[in-house]
Order: structure tokens, then C-alpha cells, then sequence
């Protein structure tokens, strides 16, 4: 039984593979996950790598594996920036808006970011049954039958806000060209992080979304240390 030059995995006569030139295999997940993309098909990407012998597509695969983790280092060194960056070096004023006393700018995202709030409406559902109708007088008519009433209660999530993101020691703030908004770290009982994003819990289990962002984790990570370190604050 064939294996996968890749993986290894055995491939059996209907598996998804593909022939290398020198007639080794490589099953499609890999070959699509190496060598794919979503705009091509399968059909050109098996006439691709029919034209490769084993030896050339080890070689492309090993060249992939170590470009991406050279990249996977290169991203753990930028978030560890963050981690240890003096926060009292950064800190700053901003022109564009008034920061309150002892507030300074740590971090600013400048891409669209959506303020969502949890919402609940309350909807009323009537239904009746078999139903009939007695004639008592002229205009007065009485009507038979079972009513029954069902409320049903809803959760959703309702965009308030958008903006550019500024993050301080004392709030969350969005700026965009009609006003500001702004989260008060003092509502702030626990910040929940995402990859592309933030729930901010308040203690009266009220829920604020933030979400947009192309990767959260710098954000989440100055939020965090502007939440539980004392010494943020620059020097007079």
C-alpha cells in the first residue's frame, strides 16, 4: 500500500492523492495545504505537481514548514514586546481628545472598531383555539374558546458605536467623526480576550463586545498589564 511522501499516512486505492512525477503519492490534504490556495482547483493543482518528482516537493514542503516558523517566532517576539515594554515610556497625551488628569495613551488601534451591547426584548404570542361566537344583542356578540399565551424572551447583540480605538489607563475610548465613546475602567470587572477581540464584563453582568480587530492579542495584552500593574504612569 502507498503512503504520503508527507505525512506518511497509507493511502489506499480510493484516497484522495496525487502522483508525484517519479511515482511516490501525496495525499490531497497535504498537497492542498502546502501547495493550494482557495482560488485554485483541484484539477490544476494535481496537473502541478505531477510534474514534480518526491525529492522537489519534500524540498518546497521543508521550505514552507520553516518559513512558517520563522513566522510563528517572529510573532511570539512582537507579542513579548508587548509583555515587556516599559508602559511609562509609551505613555502619552493626544491632541485629538482631552484625556483626563494622570490619563495617558498606551495603545491606539486605527481600523474600524464596533461597540456591540447585549440586548433581550420580550415578545407576546397569541394563539386561539377553536373558537365560537353567540349573538346576544344587536352589536354584542360573545365569543367561545381557549386563548393561550406565550412570552418568549430574546438575547441579541446591538451595535452602539464605531471607531478608531484608543486604549488609556483609565478607559477604553472609540473616536470617530461624530463623537467618542468611551469604557471606564471602573465598570470594568473582567476583560474576557479573543484573537479578534474583547468582552468586557461589568459587575452588573452587563456584556460590552468589542470586536474588528485584524489581531486583538497586542491589545489584550496592554489592557491586561494596564489593569494589574501599578507603576504605568511617566515620570514628572
Amino acid at each position: 500500500m502507498a503512503k504520503c511522501i508527507v505525512c506518511g499516512k497509507a493511502l489506499g486505492l480510493f484516497s484522495s492523492k496525487i502522483k508525484t512525477k517519479d511515482d511516490d503519492y501525496i495525499c490531497m490534504e497535504d498537497a492542498q495545504h502546502y501547495f493550494g490556495s482557495d482560488e485554485q482547483a483541484a484539477f490544476h493543482l494535481s496537473r502541478a505537481l505531477r510534474t514534480m518528482t518526491s525529492e522537489q516537493i519534500l524540498k518546497e514542503v521543508k521550505s514552507y514548514i520553516d518559513e512558517e516558523k520563522k513566522q510563528q517566532q517572529e510573532y511570539e517576539e512582537k507579542l513579548n514586546s508587548y509583555r515587556i515594554m516599559d508602559l511609562p515610556s509609551v505613555a502619552q497625551k493626544v491632541s485629538a481628545i482631552n484625556l483626563k488628569k494622570n490619563e495617558y495613551a498606551y495603545y491606539a488601534y486605527n481600523h474600524n472598531i464596533v461597540w456591540l451591547e447585549e440586548r433581550s426584548r420580550t415578545s407576546r404570542i397569541n394563539y386561539g383555539g377553536l373558537t365560537g361566537r353567540i349573538h346576544i344583542a344587536k352589536g354584542l356578540n360573545y365569543r367561545l374558546g381557549s386563548i393561550k399565551t406565550d412570552i418568549q424572551h430574546e438575547t441579541y447583540l446591538k451595535q452602539i458605536f464605531n471607531g478608531l480605538l484608543l486604549l488609556t489607563n483609565k478607559r477604553i475610548i472609540l473616536l470617530n467623526n461624530e463623537g467618542a465613546k468611551a469604557y471606564p475602567f471602573t465598570r470594568l470587572l473582567k476583560a474576557i480576550p479573543y484573537t479578534d477581540g474583547v468582552v468586557l464584563c461589568s459587575e452588573s453582568g452587563k456584556k460590552v463586545i468589542l470586536e474588528g480587530f485584524n489581531d486583538a492579542n497586542p491589545f489584550n495584552i496592554v489592557l491586561d498589564r494596564l489593569l494589574t500593574e501599578d507603576d504605568v504612569l511617566p515620570s514628572k
